[in-house]
């Protein structure tokens, strides 16, 4: 993948964005910046979501150990959903 913009503006509109200072790309995730929306069985998703195993980490380049990060991996993401 070649990296050609990077987004100074934390407003970004879609798609990812690199903060200053920062060693991990953010991705947009706003419904305010989505459309076409679909139903989706709600069952499943519970099911598969409690098949996860949620943590707490930090970014071995972080400089602070104190900030938190929270949810699950992508390794258990895939697992589950069979997509990246």
């Amino acid at each position: 993948m070649k990296i050609t913009k990077t987004n100074k503006n934390e407003n970004c509109s879609s798609g990812v964005y690199l903060s200053p200072e920062e060693s991990a790309w953010w991705i947009v995730s706003d419904s305010a910046k989505k459309e076409n929306f679909l139903d989706a069985n709600g069952e499943y998703f519970l099911e598969s979501i409690s098949k996860m195993k949620p943590g707490n980490w930090n970014y071995k380049s972080q400089r602070s150990s104190n900030l938190r990060h929270y949810g699950p991996r992508a390794q258990e993401v895939y697992k589950v959903f069979r997509k990246g």
